[in-house]
């Protein structure tokens, strides 16, 4: 093979790719813009929500915890582990639907029933 003709394929890879390395990276930045705009659109609605603000004590996941930031992309909250480590965890507000997060009214003084048979009677 001569110089000229390697030089005429290597041209011919280049045409045929460059198209897929365009698309490649359009959808890249098109999921990547569709994450953004989800996350966005679930911190606003909890931002939004009346329900949920920040320094509220929730139980998040069975561990008592607190709301340290409701941002627009994530939600970080302070959680106090059973062996007295407090962590934050930043969660994503696209994830916020799928934990189990509860919002404390009141502390209650012990677990025996009394408000259940008061609340009865």
């Amino acid at each position: 093979m001569e110089l000229t003709e390697l030089n005429k394929i290597s041209f011919d890879i280049a045409e045929l790719a460059t198209p897929l390395i365009g698309i490649s990276i359009a959808m890249l930045f098109g999921f990547a813009l569709k994450d953004l705009i989800t996350n966005t659109i679930y911190g606003v609605k909890f931002i939004c929500s009346e329900h949920w603000a920040a320094g509220q004590e929730v139980i998040l996941e069975g561990k008592k915890a607190r709301i340290i930031k409701v941002g627009f992309y994530e939600t970080v909250f302070q959680v106090e582990c059973p062996n007295g480590a407090v962590l934050w965890r930043y969660i994503s507000n696209t994830n916020l639907i799928n934990l189990d997060i509860s919002r404390v009214i009141r502390e209650g003084e012990s677990n025996s029933g009394e408000w259940t048979r008061s609340w009865l009677e």
